[in-house]
């Protein structure tokens, strides 16, 4: 488990191909996830709830849910240390990823966040 002390930093250029808004239909309390890099660090917010977004190796990363809130309504709520898998950012792309996969965020699993298509 991270600490705060232990928590990486993110380039602006490193951030990138992650940043903007995403969209689902397979989480029905969730329509959108917006997120921003600040302070050297990746920002994630579903409503207006903000958690950080740690990047672990590739295009993994893991949600990090430091409100303060008691120990069990986080474990109740399964967000803390949730992986998200990016899709591979490339030329086709623009360079930025076109949405990412997290499991844990409704009881059938797999749920699919993409961006809004121009």
């Amino acid at each position: 488990m991270l600490n705060l002390q232990q928590q990486l930093t993110i380039s602006e250029q490193e951030a990138a191909p992650y940043l903007g808004e995403f969209y689902t239909k397979d989480v029905p309390t969730i329509s959108r996830v917006i997120i921003t890099h600040q302070d050297e660090q990746l920002i994630f917010f579903v409503d207006k709830e903000k958690l950080l977004l740690n990047h672990l190796n590739g295009t993994t990363f893991e949600l990090l849910d430091r409100r303060k809130v008691k120990c069990i309504l986080i474990v109740v709520m399964g967000i803390n240390h949730e992986k998200v898998h990016f899709d591979a950012p490339g030329n086709s792309t623009g360079w930025i990823s076109s949405g990412f996969t997290v499991f844990g965020f409704h009881p059938r699993g797999k749920a699919y966040f993409y961006r809004k298509q121009l």
